[in-house]
């Protein structure tokens, strides 16, 4: 539990800072804790939450057309990753996935950014992306954040429109896991779930502070710099498990 609450405060600083990173640090504590089924869900629960809860503070800079532009795509790649994980070996598409990120971040740092418009087409496209990468892989942030560098899209913006993005992902994830298997949903006694909520408050309120004290810049280098780690650790858990 320790490391548990640990995890929890410094991904909702990440979060709070750079827009994204709850689930890349959170995750494999949780998972390790309480086992692969009520993992996810519980990481995709406090997920949503922190989202909700940082939302109200930079509402006023989301982007709702972009919103519009990637959801309704993500949940068609959603629908297609899920699909295609019927069909193929989890560690493999995990692997897959991983080298695809790999190249794509490669390939955005070697060019200048800002080289596409953000128009529809190009939001759908990344949305659809993201959305097969959540599936297979869990790895959807790290889609659009490659989307964001390519498409030169101001830090601020992007990290407060991933909030309302990452709300709906997260709970449509939720639900349809606990339908399918009511047994996902996390086991925990009242206490528990309150010092997790206080754990996440505490770091939304370190988050907060930090982000009024880093520049744009700093904050953009940081999500890129999740990016990276969430496609290595992606890699080397589809590795480990060949």
């Amino acid at each position: 539990m320790p490391l548990i609450l640990a995890a929890i405060v410094a991904g909702a600083v990440l979060q709070r800072v750079s827009g994204i990173g709850f689930a890349v640090i959170v995750a494999p504590f949780v998972v390790l804790a309480v086992g692969p089924g009520q993992g996810v869900v519980l990481v995709q629960v406090f997920g949503a939450l922190v989202c909700v809860l940082v939302l109200f503070q930079v509402w006023k800079d989301v982007d709702w057309r972009a919103y519009w532009g990637l959801v309704p795509a993500s949940l068609v790649g959603i629908a297609i990753g899920a699909w295609a994980a019927g069909r193929l070996p989890v560690a493999e598409a995990q692997v897959v996935t991983a080298l695809i990120l790999i190249a794509s971040l490669t390939v955005v740092m070697s060019v200048r950014s800002g080289h596409l418009q953000r128009s529809l087409g190009v939001l759908m496209s990344g949305g659809a992306v993201a959305g097969v990468m959540t599936t297979l892989a869990g790895a959807g942030g790290v889609a659009l954040i490659v989307l964001a560098r390519a498409t030169h899209w101001e830090q601020r913006s992007f990290a407060a429109t991933l909030q309302p993005y990452l709300i709906t992902i997260s709970t449509s994830t939720v639900i349809a896991r606990v339908i399918v298997d009511p047994g996902t949903w996390p086991d925990l006694r009242v206490w528990e779930w309150a010092v997790l909520v206080v754990s996440m408050l505490l770091g939304l309120w370190a988050g907060t502070w930090v982000a009024r004290r880093v520049t744009q810049r700093t904050a953009a280098r940081v999500t890129f710099a999740v990016a990276w780690v969430g496609a290595i650790a992606t890699l080397l858990n589809g590795l480990a498990r060949l």
